[in-house]
C-alpha cells in the first residue's frame, strides 16, 4: 500500500473505514510493543500480521506479550535460523510463522527481490 515513516494511525483509518476484511493489518515490530497494542484495541483488529527482525529476544515480555496476543495471527521473521531461541519460541506459538530466508528461497529456484 506504501509507507510512511514513523508509527502513525494512516493507513489503520483506511483499512478499517474502506478496506475492512480485504487487507491484512501489519505491524513492524522495534520494541512498539504499546504502539501496537494501542492500534489493536482503538480499531479493533483482529488477523494481524506482525513483522520482526532476527535480532528480536523472544524473553523480553513485552514482545513475549504481544506475539500471544489472539489479534496477532502471522509472525514473519527474515531469517530466524540467526536466532535459534526466537525461532524456537515462535514454533511453539499456534500462529502462521513466515520464514523469509533468502538463501534457502533462491537454492530452490524461487527468484527474489535485492
Amino acid at each position: 500500500m506504501g509507507e510512511r515513516v514513523g508509527d502513525n494511525e494512516f493507513y489503520l483509518e483506511y483499512i478499517t473505514n474502506q478496506a475492512k476484511g480485504v487487507l491484512m493489518p501489519a505491524f513492524y515490530y522495534r520494541n512498539n510493543t504499546n504502539y501496537i497494542t494501542k492500534c489493536i484495541d482503538n480499531y479493533k483488529l483482529r488477523n494481524c500480521m506482525l513483522i520482526c527482525e532476527n535480532d528480536v529476544n523472544p524473553d523480553e515480555p513485552n514482545f513475549a506479550r504481544l506475539v500471544k496476543q489472539d489479534e496477532i495471527s502471522s509472525i514473519n521473521v527474515e531469517d530466524p535460523g540467526r536466532n535459534r531461541a526466537l525461532n524456537s519460541f515462535l514454533k511453539n506459538l499456534n500462529k502462521n510463522y513466515i520464514r523469509m530466508n533468502y538463501p534457502a528461497a533462491e537454492q530452490r529456484g524461487i527468484r527474489t527481490l535485492p
